[in-house]
C-alpha cells in the first residue's frame, strides 16, 4: 500500500504533537525549564532505611517533615490564617448534619508514583489508611464511627451520635467552697464532633491499597470493641510497621529517589503522578541535612535554600543576608503568641485578684524589649483568640476586665485581699511574708531568658521580689506540666490563628489542668460577673467539649465561645503578652515569594545592619499552618511559587501578591463557614442560666496558704459526673474496599474527660514538638 504521507506533513504532526501539551497548560504559567530548588532541614539518616510510613525511623517522617510532605498529600490542607481549606487529593466535601457523616469526594486524576508505575488514586486507598489508623492503631476514637466508600472516588466519614451530660455543684474560688445544694445538669447531643474534621482532612494519606489494603480488610468488619479481642493489637501493630518498602509512593509534588539518598541530602524529582504536576514549574528539589548550624550556615551562604524558618541567631542571619548567593533574611511574624501561666493550685496565684495585679503591672512594650527583633508586643483584648476582632461585639463589649499596663489599680487589687507595702517599698502577703515568687523558663533559650528577666525586672521595679528560674528543658517540661511552678513562661497561651481553631484554646492551652480536674475544679460551675452587672454562671469544662463539638458559626459555638471568652478573661489562668517575628530565610533566586511578600512593613536594626520584617496580613503566606503540608510545596503545587528569570530586588519594593487570586480553576477553596451552612441559624444572646444582678464584684478574703495540688473539699461535695450515652445508630459498614453491607453498629460508653483530653494534647503537643524542633 503507497504512504501519501509527505516530510512536511510528517513534520507538522511531530510538531502539533510537540507544542500541544504546552498549550494545555494555564496562560498564566511560564514554564521555567530545568528550575531546581533547596530546602535545609535538621537530620540524621538512620541506619536502617525503609519507606514503610508507620515505621518510627521511616526516612518519610525525616527532615522536619519536608520529605513525607513532598511525597504525601492529604484531602486537604488547611491555612489556619485564613480558616481555609485548600483542596489536594479532594475536590469537594460537604457535611451531613442529620445523618453525621463528612462526604468527601476526590480528583480523578492523581496517581500513585513509585518511581516506574503509575497506579490511579482511588477511594480504596483514603478508606485503607483511616481503617488502619482506626481499628489497629486506635486513633479518631471516641468520634469516628465508620468509613464507607460510595464509589471508587467518594467516601464518607460517619460520626458517633454523642450525648455529652454532666452535673456539677457551684463552685466559689473566692472562698474555695463548694455549694452542694445547687447542683447543675448540663447536656447537648450532637451527630458530628467538630475536631475530627481536621484529623480527617488534614491527615497526610500514606496508604497504597495495593499495599496495606490486606490490613484494613483484616479489621473491616470487625467492631471496633472487638479488634483487640481477636488479634494481638501491639504484635498486629509491629506487623505493619515493620512491612518492608524499598522505595516511596507518592502523590505530592514530588518522588524522593531513593538512589540520591545519602548523609548529606536528598534529591526530589517532580512527580508525574501528582494531579498538579501540570503547574509545578520546579522539575527537581533538593533537601539537605544538617547536623550542625555550621553547615546549615554554609547551604545558605552558598545560595542554596529556598524558604525555611530555622533558630539561627540575628547576627549570623545577617551575614547569610550579606552573602552573594541570594538567601536574604526575613523577619515574618507567624501564628505565635507567647506569654505565661499562674499557677491556680498554688498561693497566692490562686487569688484572682493577686492575677489581674500581676498582669495589670506587665508593660507589654517594655516585655517587647526583651529580645528584638523577635518579642513584639501582644496588645489585643484577653479573650483566648488572637484577635478579637473575630469575635461578636456583643461579647467583646461584655469582657469583665480591662486589662493594660495600670499600676496603681494593680496595687489597689492587692491592698484589696490583704496585701501590704512596706515602708521599704516590698509588697507583704497577708500571712507577712514578702512577696516573692519564681518564673520558671528553659535556660537553653536566650530568648526566653531574656524575656523572664524582663518580666521579674518588671515586677521588682512595683516591689515585688520575682525572679526568674531558667533550667534544663527535661526540668522545665517536668515542673510546668505538673504545676510545680509559681508563674511560667509558655506558648500555649491562646489559639493564635483564627476561630476555625477557636476549641484549641482555654482549658486545651492550660492543658495539664485536665487531668487535675478534681483540683482545678474546672469541671464545678463558676461564678462570673460581667461588665454589664449580671453575673453568670459557667462550668468551663463543659463549655470546652461543647466548642470542640460544635462547627464555628452555630448557635452552640457562640454559646459556648461567649463564656469561654468571659470566663477567661475573668479567672486570667494564662496572660498574653508576645507576638513573635522570627528570622525566615528566603531565596530571591530559587523563588518568587518575595513578590508574595510585598514591600516589608518595618525596618529593623540588627547590629547596624538594615534588615527588614513584615506582620501578619502579610507573612502568613510562609508562617501560617498549613496542616498536612508544607506552604513552599502548597504554593508550588498551585504553580504560584516559581524561580524567577532573574534574581528579584530586596526589599521589595510593590505592594505584596495575594496568592489566592492565582489560583487554579480547579483549586476550590473551601472556608469553615462553607461547611457551617448545613447548621446555621442566627447567632443567638447566649444562655446564662442561672443569673444573678450584682454591683461590683467584692473583693476576695485571702485564703490561708496552701501547696501545690491541694485543695480541700468537704465530704458532701457532689462529684461531677461525665456521661457519653449508649446511642445505636444505623450505618454502612464496609466489608471490604467494594462489598458494602448495612450493619446496625452500638456505640460505647465512653470517659470523654481521659480521650477528649488525649486528643487535644496530642494536638497541642504536636505544635508544640514542631515548635521545639524549629528552635534549634
Amino acid at each position: 500500500m503507497h504512504n501519501n504521507t509527505t516530510p512536511l506533513k510528517s513534520l507538522a504532526i511531530a510538531l502539533v504533537l510537540l507544542i500541544l501539551p504546552v498549550m494545555m497548560i494555564p496562560p498564566n504559567i511560564v514554564r521555567s525549564q530545568g528550575a531546581t530548588f533547596h530546602l535545609n532541614a535538621w537530620y540524621v539518616v538512620p541506619p536502617t532505611i525503609t519507606w514503610n510510613p508507620f515505621a518510627s525511623l521511616s526516612v518519610l517522617g525525616g527532615a522536619q517533615g519536608l520529605i513525607g510532605s513532598a511525597c504525601t498529600l492529604p484531602l486537604y490542607s488547611f491555612e489556619a490564617y485564613h480558616g481555609y481549606l485548600l483542596p489536594l487529593l479532594a475536590k469537594e466535601v460537604s457535611v451531613n448534619p442529620t445523618e453525621g457523616y463528612l462526604e468527601v469526594k476526590l480528583f480523578e486524576d492523581t496517581k500513585w508514583f513509585n518511581g516506574k508505575d503509575l497506579v490511579p488514586f482511588t477511594a480504596r486507598d483514603v478508606w485503607t489508611y483511616f481503617v488502619i489508623q482506626w481499628k489497629i492503631f486506635q486513633n479518631f476514637i471516641p468520634w469516628l464511627l465508620d468509613v464507607r466508600i460510595v464509589d471508587d472516588y467518594t467516601i464518607r466519614f460517619y460520626f458517633n451520635r454523642t450525648v455529652f451530660s454532666l452535673t456539677a455543684p457551684i463552685y466559689d474560688p473566692k472562698t474555695g467552697k463548694v455549694d452542694t445544694t445547687h447542683i447543675n445538669s448540663y447536656s447537648f447531643t450532637t451527630n458530628i464532633w467538630y475536631q475530627g474534621f481536621f484529623q480527617i482532612l488534614t491527615s497526610q494519606i500514606t496508604t497504597p491499597y495495593n499495599i496495606f489494603g490486606k490490613y484494613a480488610e483484616m479489621v473491616a468488619n470487625i467492631p471496633l470493641s472487638e479488634v483487640s479481642k481477636r488479634y494481638n493489637l501491639t504484635a498486629l501493630q509491629n506487623e505493619v510497621r515493620n512491612l518492608p518498602m524499598d522505595t516511596p509512593w507518592c502523590t505530592g509534588p514530588f518522588w524522593p529517589d531513593p538512589s540520591t539518598l545519602t548523609t548529606t541530602s536528598i534529591k526530589l524529582v517532580k512527580n508525574p503522578g501528582c494531579r498538579w504536576s501540570k503547574y509545578v514549574q520546579y522539575d527537581s528539589g533538593e533537601i539537605l541535612f544538617a547536623r550542625a548550624e555550621e553547615q546549615m550556615i554554609a547551604n545558605m551562604i552558598n545560595g542554596m535554600n529556598l524558604l525555611t524558618w530555622h533558630g539561627i541567631s540575628p547576627l549570623t542571619l545577617v551575614e547569610i543576608d550579606k552573602s552573594a548567593g541570594g538567601v536574604k533574611g526575613a523577619w515574618l511574624q507567624g501564628l505565635e503568641v507567647q506569654g505565661i501561666w499562674f499557677n491556680l493550685l498554688r498561693y497566692p496565684f490562686n487569688i484572682t485578684e493577686v492575677r489581674w495585679a500581676l498582669s495589670m503591672l506587665i508593660n507589654v512594650s517594655e516585655a517587647a524589649k526583651a529580645f528584638p527583633p523577635i518579642t513584639l508586643p501582644y496588645t489585643d483584648l484577653v479573650t483566648g483568640q488572637f484577635k478579637s476582632s473575630d469575635l461578636p461585639t456583643w461579647i467583646t463589649d461584655n469582657l469583665p476586665i480591662n486589662y493594660g499596663y495600670n499600676p496603681q489599680k494593680a496595687y489597689q487589687l492587692l491592698e484589696s485581699v490583704g496585701f501590704k507595702r512596706g515602708a521599704d517599698g516590698k509588697w507583704y502577703m497577708p500571712n507577712g511574708k514578702p512577696f516573692h515568687f519564681e518564673v520558671l523558663c528553659v535556660s537553653a533559650w536566650a530568648d526566653w531568658v531574656s524575656q523572664a528577666s524582663n518580666l521579674a525586672a518588671q515586677w521588682q521595679a512595683h516591689g515585688i521580689d520575682a525572679v526568674s528560674n531558667c533550667v534544663d528543658v527535661g526540668v522545665y517540661s517536668q515542673l510546668w506540666s505538673t504545676f510545680s511552678f509559681d508563674v511560667t513562661l509558655n506558648w500555649d497561651i491562646i489559639n493564635p490563628a483564627g476561630l476555625a481553631t477557636a476549641y484549641t484554646a482555654y482549658l486545651n492551652r492550660y492543658w495539664p489542668s485536665l487531668s487535675y480536674l478534681s483540683a482545678t475544679k474546672f469541671n464545678y460551675t463558676w461564678p462570673v460577673p460581667l461588665k454589664n452587672g449580671t453575673v453568670i454562671y459557667v462550668n468551663p469544662y463543659y463549655e470546652q467539649m461543647k466548642l470542640q463539638a460544635s462547627v464555628p458559626g452555630t448557635s452552640s459555638f457562640w454559646d459556648a465561645i461567649a463564656k469561654l471568652a468571659w470566663f477567661w478573661n475573668y479567672y486570667i489562668p494564662t496572660y498574653p503578652i508576645w507576638n513573635f517575628r522570627r528570622g525566615w530565610q528566603v531565596s530571591i533566586v530559587e523563588s518568587n515569594f518575595a513578590e508574595l511578600l510585598g514591600v516589608p512593613d518595618a525596618q529593623i536594626d540588627v547590629g547596624g545592619y538594615k534588615m527588614y520584617g513584615w506582620g501578619i496580613d502579610k507573612s502568613w503566606v510562609a508562617t501560617a499552618w498549613y496542616s498536612g503540608s508544607y506552604s513552599v510545596y502548597v504554593w508550588m503545587m498551585y504553580g504560584i511559587l516559581k524561580k524567577p528569570t532573574t534574581p528579584l530586588p530586596w526589599p521589595p519594593s510593590k505592594p505584596p501578591v495575594n496568592p489566592y487570586n492565582l489560583l487554579p480553576s480547579e483549586a476550590k477553596i473551601v472556608s469553615i463557614t462553607d461547611l457551617a451552612k448545613p447548621f446555621l441559624s442566627p447567632t443567638p444572646t447566649p444562655t446564662t442560666s442561672p443569673t444573678t444582678t450584682v454591683t461590683t464584684p467584692p473583693a476576695t478574703t485571702a485564703p490561708p496558704p496552701t501547696t501545690a495540688m491541694t485543695t480541700t473539699v468537704t465530704t458532701t461535695v457532689v462529684v461531677p459526673t461525665t456521661i457519653v450515652s449508649t446511642v445505636v445508630s444505623t450505618v454502612s459498614s464496609v466489608l471490604t474496599a467494594t462489598m458494602t453491607a448495612t450493619t446496625t453498629v452500638t456505640q460505647r460508653v465512653t470517659e470523654w474527660a481521659t480521650t477528649i483530653a488525649i486528643a487535644i494534647v496530642l494536638l497541642i503537643i504536636g505544635f508544640a514538638i514542631g515548635w521545639l524542633i524549629k528552635r534549634r
